[in-house]
């Protein structure tokens, strides 16, 4: 019966060792998703911030893309003058020379300018596909953020609930441990122990007694005390 106890009460204090681990395990639940939120307000800063530098790019860009080519239409303006120039004053030669040689030079930078002005647009056409992406990230991770901060207090609630059944059951546990236990079981117990211990004691005492009775001889003495009486009882007669 002893050993039914100890082995309950084992039981009881393993079970609570898990209950307390339990417990931290439930701390480290909201931990991890209080981390889980922080780093997801993070990510959404960092989001903010890489949608308003190519939000800022993509005014740089329409900016300087509208400054190129304004200067570009004016540059093929000049061009076009200074080679119908050249072209009125065929007969001198120094002054068709001159017109067709910065008409060349403006050329030169026509083109270079159209390099850059290309390269412009095509970081814009890019820049354009990059800010809804980024935009829509933004509103992803917020709509996350708001779900999870929606259902921390569920969790929390969650949490309270399942400790105090926990802790009911707990409760219960003990009390069926302690239901089972029987003064009435351990007093019979040690009566039959008490039995037990007699009764191997009347044996040992009987084994004593007549190993007694061998060592003395007892049938023997008896018969020559009786022998003893008899002479006595003739000599007096």
């Amino acid at each position: 019966m002893a050993n039914g106890i100890f082995e309950k009460v084992g039981t009881l204090l393993s079970a609570n060792v898990h209950a307390l681990l339990d417990s931290v395990l439930n701390l480290n639940k909201m931990a991890v998703f209080d981390e889980t939120v922080r780093k997801l307000r993070e990510a959404r800063e960092e989001i903010i911030a890489a949608e308003g530098d190519a939000r800022g790019r993509l005014r740089t860009l329409e900016r300087e893309i509208s400054e190129v080519t304004q200067e570009q239409a004016k540059r093929d303006q000049d061009i076009d003058r200074l080679l119908a120039r050249a072209d009125a004053v065929s007969t001198d030669e120094a002054t068709k020379r001159e017109c067709e040689t910065a008409a060349r030079s403006l050329q030169a930078v026509y083109n270079e300018r159209n390099g850059v002005l290309a390269s412009k647009q095509q970081l814009l056409q890019s820049v354009q596909l990059e800010v809804p992406r980024l935009a829509q990230s933004r509103v992803a991770v917020e709509a996350r953020i708001q779900m999870l901060e929606a259902q921390r207090s569920k969790l929390e609630a969650l949490i309270s609930a399942r400790k105090a059944a926990e802790a009911q059951g707990k409760a219960l546990s003990k009390i069926d441990i302690y239901r089972e236990f029987s003064a009435d079981d351990m007093t019979r117990d040690e009566q039959a122990a008490l039995d037990r211990a007699q009764g191997r004691l009347e044996a040992r005492q009987a084994t004593m007694d007549s190993a007694v009775d061998r060592l003395l001889g007892s049938e023997e003495l008896d018969q020559q005390l009786a022998e003893r009486r008899a002479r006595r009882t003739a000599g007096s007669a």
